[in-house]
C-alpha cells in the first residue's frame, strides 16, 4: 500500500483519498519575474514523478499548478524594462512551459494564474472579513492570526516565535505584528483592482487558497511545494482556507528538499545561480531527470557538474544495455536462461513497486532497475538460445514501459538517445560505417581498423553482427 510522508503529522501515512479512485493535487508554481532555475526544475520533476506514479496505480489525478503573475518583483521588473507586468509574466510563463516540455513534465490539468482569479480572491477575502478573520486597514486587508487557534501546526512553530515577515512598513496598520496581508492597497503607477475596501492587488498567500477552492474544491488530497514554502506560505494558506471552510485544506502536505550548488546555497550574488536553460544546454533532459531521481524528493540535494556527469554515464550504460540486447542474435545450441530472466524481472517488478510505495523512494526504485540490467547483462554476455533472447527482450520492454512512464527516463530508443549525445551527426556516423564496410569488403583491414579507432576515440563503439553493424556510446564527458 502506498505510504506518503505528511509534513503536517511528520509521519508516513497510508494514502487514502477523499473520493474513490480520485486524487486532487495542487502544487505551488513559480512567480513569473525571472527565468526558472534548477530548484524549480527539481520541484517540477519531483511532483511529476509523484503524479505519474499515482496515474500508474490507476488514480484519476486532477493536478493544478499555479502561476503567481502579479507580485512586487514582477511590477518592479516591468517598470525597469518600461513594459507591462503582463508582458513580463507571459514571457516567463512561456519559458517555464518550454522547459517543462523539454524535461518531459506533464502539463497540469489546470494552470491557474492569480490575475485570472481576482474575483475569486476578492470574494474569499470578503467572506473572511464577514466571519471576523480579516479586517481592512488603510487600504490593506489583514488576516487575524490570533483568531486561528491552530496557526503554526504545519511548521511546528509557536506564536511567540513568529513574525509575519512583512517588515515595519505595515506595522502601524495591523492589529498584531503576526497578521499578514490578504490585500495590498494600490500604489501610484502600479496595477490595481477595485474592491469595497479600496483599490489594490492580492497578497501572495491568498492566491493559492482562492485558486484551490475555485479549481479543485474546498479540500484536496495533496498539497505540494518546496520545503521553503512551509512557512509562512503554506501555514498562511491553512489559516485562510480552514478559517473559511472549517475542513482541512489538504489531507497530505508534501515538500521537496532544497538544493545547493557545490555545497553552497544558490544565489545570484554568489554567481552560482543556474537556470534551467543553462542546464539544458549542458545535459540531455533525461540525464537531468535521472540526476534528480537519484536523490529522494524530501532530501536536500547538492548540484555539481561532476554529479550530473555521473548520471549521464549511468543513463548511457542503460541505453547501451538495451541497444546490445536489441542487436543480439540467438544461437542454435545457446544457453537456456529463461528461469534466470524471469527471476530478475520478478525481483525488479516487486522491488520497484515496493520502493515507490514507500513515499516515492526513487533512489531505491533506480537501484532495482540497475540490479535488473546488471543481472541481464551478465546473461547477455553468454551465447543464448532463441527463447531466452526473446524473453529478455520482452522483459526489457516491460521494464522500460514502467520506468519511462513514471521516472521519465529510457523514454526513447537507444538510437534516438545516441543521436542526441554523440559528438558527430547520424549522417557523419553512417558515412564512417559505410567507408569501413567498403574497406572490409575489399580486405583493407588497415583502413577498417583506423576508422574503428577514430570512432572509439569519439566514444563510439561498433559491433558487427549477422544483422549488420550496430553502434554504442562507450563514454561520456569526464570518462
Amino acid at each position: 500500500m502506498l505510504k506518503i510522508y505528511n509534513t503536517l503529522s511528520r509521519n508516513k501515512e497510508d494514502f487514502k483519498t477523499m473520493e474513490p479512485n480520485t486524487v486532487k493535487m495542487y502544487v505551488c508554481g513559480i512567480t513569473t519575474y525571472n527565468t526558472s532555475h534548477i530548484g524549480h526544475a527539481r520541484s517540477d520533476i519531483a511532483f511529476d514523478i509523484i503524479r505519474k506514479y499515482l496515474l500508474h496505480l490507476g488514480y484519476n489525478v486532477s493536478f493544478a499548478k499555479n502561476y503567481t503573475d502579479i507580485d512586487d518583483k514582477i511590477i518592479h521588473k516591468a517598470i525597469s524594462e518600461k513594459t507591462t507586468f503582463q508582458n513580463i509574466s507571459e514571457r516567463y510563463i512561456k519559458k517555464h512551459q518550454e522547459f517543462a516540455k523539454q524535461l518531459n513534465v506533464m502539463p497540469p490539468t489546470v494552470a491557474p494564474r492569480a490575475t485570472e482569479h481576482i474575483g475569486n480572491i476578492i470574494s474569499f477575502i470578503e467572506e473572511l472579513i464577514n466571519k471576523g478573520f480579516a479586517y481592512p486597514s488603510q487600504g490593506d486587508v489583514y488576516f487575524r492570526v490570533n483568531k486561528f487557534a491552530e496557526y503554526g501546526k504545519l511548521s511546528n512553530r509557536n506564536l511567540d516565535d513568529i513574525t509575519s515577515g512583512e517588515g515595519d512598513a505595515t506595522k502601524e496598520r495591523k492589529e498584531s505584528e503576526l497578521d499578514f496581508a490578504l490585500w495590498k492597497g494600490a500604489k501610484e503607477g502600479e496595477p490595481s483592482w477595485e474592491t469595497a475596501w479600496g483599490d489594490g492587488r492580492p497578497g501572495w498567500h491568498i492566491e493559492c487558497s482562492a485558486m484551490i477552492r475555485s479549481e479543485l474544491g474546498g479540500s484536496i488530497d495533496i498539497h505540494g511545494g518546496g520545503l521553503d514554502l512551509v512557512f509562512p506560505h503554506h501555514e498562511n494558506e491553512i489559516a485562510q482556507s480552514e478559517s473559511l471552510g472549517g475542513n482541512p485544506l489538504a489531507s497530505y502536505w508534501m515538500h521537496n528538499g532544497l538544493l545547493t550548488v557545490n555545497g553552497v546555497k544558490m544565489s545570484k550574488s554568489l554567481g552560482n545561480f543556474i537556470t534551467v536553460d543553462a542546464m539544458l544546454e549542458q545535459f540531455h533532459p533525461e540525464v537531468i531527470r535521472l540526476f534528480f531521481a537519484k536523490t529522494h524528493y524530501r532530501s536536500s540535494l547538492n548540484y555539481s557538474v561532476d554529479l550530473v556527469i555521473e548520471s549521464e554515464r549511468s543513463l548511457t550504460r542503460l541505453y547501451n544495455y538495451l541497444a546490445e540486447t536489441n542487436a543480439a542474435t540467438a544461437v542454435t545450441k545457446g544457453v537456456d536462461a529463461t528461469s534466470e530472466v524471469r527471476s530478475l524481472y520478478s525481483d525488479f517488478a516487486s522491488s520497484f513497486t515496493s520502493a515507490m510505495d514507500d513515499d516515492f523512494n526513487t533512489p531505491l526504485a533506480l537501484a532495482s532497475l540497475f540490479t535488473y540490467t546488471n543481472g541481464c547483462n551478465s546473461i547477455l554476455n553468454g551465447k543464448l538460445n532463441a527463447a531466452t533472447l526473446m524473453l529478455l527482450q520482452e522483459s526489457n520492454a516491460s521494464v522500460v514501459a514502467t520506468v519511462s512512464s513514471i521516472l521519465g527516463v529510457l523514454a526513447m530508443s537507444p538510437v534516438e538517445f545516441f543521436h542526441q549525445i554523440m559528438p558527430i551527426s547520424e549522417s557523419e556516423l553512417q558515412d564512417y560505417i559505410s567507408r569501413r564496410n567498403d574497406a572490409r569488403k575489399s580486405k583493407d583491414f588497415a583502413t577498417s581498423d583506423e576508422i574503428r579507432d577514430t570512432l572509439a576515440e569519439m566514444g563510439i563503439m561498433l559491433m558487427d553482427t549477422a544483422s549488420g553493424t550496430h553502434y554504442f556510446v562507450s563514454k561520456v564527458r569526464g570518462s
